[in-house]
């Protein structure tokens, strides 16, 4: 009878830690809020803009509303590499296209414009990452320890 008895304990102990375990992540976080936390750890956003649809559209070659939502901030001073962008698509495919079309996008910003920017820079321009938490996709152009803080803030607003 101990053991019937311990052993149920045990099982609910077991169920218990493991209803606790998953964390869900929100999809109800607006893509300016998440940039406007996002930016607090960017110290060139004094010099950076949001980029307009048509930067979108002919430099990164995204469609016209691939994104139900997003916010791209672009360096405006020098050839400076800083910039970072945030996208929510609307469903898993959606937001892995989205990803992809990004990493692309970083691919030839390093193969065919790198010659913008001052030699210090291209470290960013090679170390850019793309980076997904639920629907939502982000990108950094930055040096190592911003963008890690920035993923960083990205991630625990969206409760990953």
């Amino acid at each position: 009878m101990k053991k019937i008895i311990l052993a149920l304990i045990a099982l609910t102990l077991i169920l218990s830690l493991a209803a606790c375990g998953g964390s869900k992540i929100k999809d109800d976080v607006a893509v300016s809020a998440l940039a406007e936390k996002v930016g607090e750890k960017v110290s060139n956003l004094p010099n950076m803009m949001a980029a307009e649809d048509n930067y979108l559209q002919n430099l990164m070659l995204l469609e016209a509303g691939v994104s139900a939502e997003h916010v791209v901030m672009v360096n405006t001073a020098g050839k400076i590499a800083a910039e970072f962008g945030i996208f929510k698509g609307s469903d898993k495919a959606n937001t892995e296209k989205i990803a992809k079309e990004v990493e692309n996008y970083l691919a030839r910003l390093d193969s065919e414009m790198a010659a913008m920017y001052i030699p210090e820079e291209l470290p960013k321009l090679r170390g850019a990452e793309v980076k997904i938490v639920g629907n939502y996709v982000i990108y950094a152009v930055l040096d190592e320890a911003e963008k890690a803080e920035v993923f960083k803030v990205f991630e625990a607003e969206l409760g990953a």
